[in-house]
C-alpha cells in the first residue's frame, strides 16, 4: 500500500488549535493475494517540540478488485483540538504502524 495524498487543514480559535487531518491512497495485492478486503494499519500524530499531543491508529478498510488486485482507500480524521502557546510549530505525521499488530 502507499499513501498518494495527505492533508491538513488547521484553524486558531478560542486557544486551541483545531486540526482536520486527511490520507488517502491505494493498494496492490501479490500474485498470491486473495483477499476481497485488506485493513491497513494508518497512524495519525501531531506533534509540538518532540512531544505527541495526538497520536491515533486506525484500521482502515479497503476493498480489493479481485481482477486487478488493487484497491483504494482514505480517512479523514474531523477534529483534533490542541491547544495553543502562539507562534510555535507542528509536525503532522501520517504512515503505516508496522508495530500494529
Amino acid at each position: 500500500a502507499v499513501i498518494d495524498k495527505q492533508s491538513r487543514n488547521c484553524v486558531v480559535s478560542n486557544g486551541k488549535i483545531s486540526v482536520e487531518l486527511g490520507a488517502a491512497g491505494r493498494l496492490l495485492l501479490g500474485p498470491s493475494g486473495t483477499q476481497t478486503t485488506v485493513e491497513l494499519p494508518l497512524r495519525f500524530t501531531v506533534e509540538r517540540d518532540g512531544t505527541a499531543l495526538f497520536s491515533e491508529l486506525y484500521q482502515i478498510p479497503a476493498s480489493v478488485n479481485p481482477g486487478t488486485q488493487t484497491g483504494e482507500f482514505v480517512k479523514v480524521v474531523p477534529r483534533v483540538e490542541i491547544p495553543y502557546l502562539g507562534g510555535e510549530s507542528l509536525i503532522i505525521w501520517v504512515g503505516f504502524d508496522a508495530n500494529s499488530g
